[in-house]
């Protein structure tokens, strides 16, 4: 996992007010597949890919692993973290992952565009190994 992401889940987990818990990982996701699809495209075009993001921010969930605890939240813009929807252990019954799917344990899904379902497997990767270190 490069630092990138390390600094942006340490940001995050400041943000969210953990404290005690060393932030791991971090990907940013949807709430179901066709938002992630129809948001991915959206948000990528010049100009007006701003104004779709903030309109689609309702969808966005970030999952953020920690050294102790899994967190689902809802995303506000510019990478603060809305409600929490979720808290979970690590382990291997906390997540399972089907290419660009997370599904939790209580049946909260987070979706990825299908372009960066590499994310969600080192999501997954870390919340089976405890939040221990992650491969790129």
């Amino acid at each position: 996992m490069g630092n990138r992401r390390k600094r942006m889940a340490v940001r995050y987990a400041r943000r969210a007010k953990i404290s005690g818990e060393e932030a791991v990982t971090i990907s940013f996701g949807f709430s179901s597949i066709a938002i992630a699809i129809i948001a991915g495209v959206l948000e990528s075009l010049p100009y007006v890919g701003l104004l779709f993001a903030l309109l689609f921010f309702h969808f966005h969930r970030t999952v953020l692993v920690t050294d102790q605890h899994v967190y689902v939240y809802r995303d506000l813009p510019f990478h603060q973290p809305g409600a929490q929807l979720g808290q979970y252990p690590h382990g291997p019954d906390t997540v399972t992952r089907v290419r660009g799917k997370l599904t939790f344990s209580d049946g909260q899904v987070v979706w990825h565009s299908p372009l960066f379902a590499w994310r969600v497997r080192q999501v997954a990767e870390a919340v089976q190994a405890g939040g221990g270190a992650v491969s790129a």
